[in-house]
């Protein structure tokens, strides 16, 4: 599938997320974005969609002090490794000014 049909996808998906007669949680849409995505590994899909991925990935109110970032929401997992180091899913270091925007747009375009 090409990235602008993926794209096209993500648009649909979030299309359908929006109807207001369907009552879903964050954890639902977070779920659904993770099952649509097919076998494309993340790092191939459209960074637009990693960054909603990620959006609806993120743990609210996380209160691990010894894993969290020293904010509101933390990894929705984390994982120690065999080498001592820890794997966090998803992690702060994706969270670039890119995604920040997608994100920023997002909320601007819900409130109007």
């Amino acid at each position: 599938m090409s990235q602008s049909d993926m794209l096209e996808e993500l648009k649909n998906l979030l299309a359908e997320l929006d109807e207001p007669s369907i009552p879903t949680s964050e954890a639902e849409i977070g779920s659904k974005l993770r099952g649509s995505t097919g076998d494309h590994p993340k790092d191939q899909l459209p960074w637009q969609w990693r960054a909603e991925l990620m959006a609806f990935g993120f743990c609210e109110d996380y209160r691990d002090k010894a894993t969290g970032w020293g904010t509101y929401f933390g990894p929705f997992s984390v994982l120690r490794n065999e080498d001592g180091t820890w794997s966090e899913a998803p992690s702060i270091k994706l969270v670039d000014d890119q995604v920040l925007a997608v994100q920023s747009h997002d909320i601007m375009n819900t409130r109007s």
